[in-house]
């Protein structure tokens, strides 16, 4: 309960700063919020997410590129190896 408590004093706090810095936002968040909380917090929890996983799968994308340069390098060197072996047999 007490980790609930300190969750939810620190949304009230953050909201706080984004009202004293962005109050246009605050007041679209508000009016919002008022009109269909459910929805817009389904919405919130769901973009939080989406945010939170898509650098994992940037990275990983990131890697998947890397490890494919390296293949496609490894692939060529052995390619010019072979036409060097063979323009020497001949």
């Amino acid at each position: 309960m007490w980790i609930e408590n300190s969750r939810r004093a620190d949304e009230t706090n953050k909201f706080l700063i984004l009202r004293g810095f962005y109050p246009e936002v605050a007041k679209y968040i508000d009016s919002a919020y008022t009109a269909n909380p459910d929805f817009f917090i389904k919405k919130a929890k769901s973009n939080i997410d989406e945010q939170q996983t898509m650098p994992e799968a940037a990275f990983e994308a990131k890697q998947a590129a890397e490890e494919s340069k390296l293949a496609n390098n490894k692939l060529k060197k052995l390619k010019c190896k072979t036409t060097v072996s063979k323009k020497r047999t001949k």
